[in-house]
């Protein structure tokens, strides 16, 4: 590698760090002030009761949704490649590994998953679930 490559890698690198780094202040702060209120108040036991069970259930539907997601791109491409192959058993491909191809799948899985645990507030027409008042 010449150094013009490992400028732009270390360039590109240095600007992901900023970006994640920027994307995880704002719900640490959000944390930190959650902590500092409930503690003020004299709560911290129920802010740790209610933060235990929203990762639990937050990790348990992503476990659910990636599961999900992995069954079903495994069995499309089962059945995708009998398929596939005596339909193009002429045609050569040239490309990624499969491993290759797993792993992008598995990405997208898991961003899919991460998505899907993530949204919580909103019922089927698009209001915010209240239950005396407050928004859960």
């Amino acid at each position: 590698m010449d150094i013009k490559t490992l400028q732009h890698r270390f360039f590109a690198f240095f600007i992901l760090i900023i970006i994640l780094g920027f994307a995880i202040v704002k719900p640490l702060i959000h944390l930190l002030t959650e902590v500092w209120w409930f503690d003020a108040v004299g709560a911290a036991e129920v802010f740790w009761t209610r933060l235990t069970w929203q990762v639990l259930l937050w990790g348990s539907t992503f476990v659910v949704y990636f599961l999900f997601l992995w069954v079903n791109y495994r069995v499309a491409r089962r059945t995708s490649q009998q398929q596939v192959s005596h339909r193009f058993e002429n045609f050569e491909l040239t490309g990624g590994h499969p491993l290759l191809s797993d792993g992008v799948a598995a990405i997208g899985c898991g961003v899919s998953a991460w998505i899907a645990a993530s949204i919580r507030g909103v019922s089927s027409n698009g209001t915010k679930n209240r239950v005396n008042g407050e928004i859960l």
